[in-house]
């Protein structure tokens, strides 16, 4: 998700959530744990933005917005019920864990793999990403060396 690499990331350092959560409690009162960030919510986040000096590509922002929706939602849910309820909200809905999670089932085989080989590295098996603390040299990110 690209606002999680750029935009999230500006927006979470400078607590913009956060503040529009906040602001949104102001003038709606409390949600229920079944609340949906409306589309006008969104849009007074990307003013706030704009207006703090924060720059909001397009290209981001079109692409961005369940994820938007999700931060939002998350803040919403740690200022009206607890802190521990918004992570879990925002875990849940968030599709790099279980992508994660379905990476570890892999081990096993990569592992049985390694072991049926009688003289085999554990590099040879498992391919290593140049720039990891295990390689040399450094290559661009995401470059799988065989």
């Amino acid at each position: 998700m690209a606002a999680r690499n750029s935009l999230g990331k500006t927006a979470s350092d400078g607590a913009a959530f956060t503040m529009v959560a906040g602001e949104y409690l102001s003038t709606h009162g409390k949600v229920e744990e079944s609340f949906e960030p409306p589309p006008a919510v969104l849009e007074d986040f990307q003013v706030g933005l704009e207006r703090n000096h924060v720059r909001v590509p397009e290209e981001f922002w079109s692409k961005d917005q369940d994820y938007l929706k999700l931060r939002l939602k998350g803040d919403l849910t740690k200022l009206v019920f607890s802190l521990t309820c918004g992570d879990e909200l925002e875990t849940k809905g968030d599709p790099q864990p279980p992508e994660a999670a379905s990476l570890f089932l892999q081990i096993s085989h990569l592992l049985k793999r390694h072991n049926s080989l009688p003289s085999a590295a554990l590099s040879d098996v498992i391919p290593r990403r140049r720039g990891s603390p295990f390689s040399w040299p450094p290559a661009s990110a995401g470059e799988i060396v065989d």
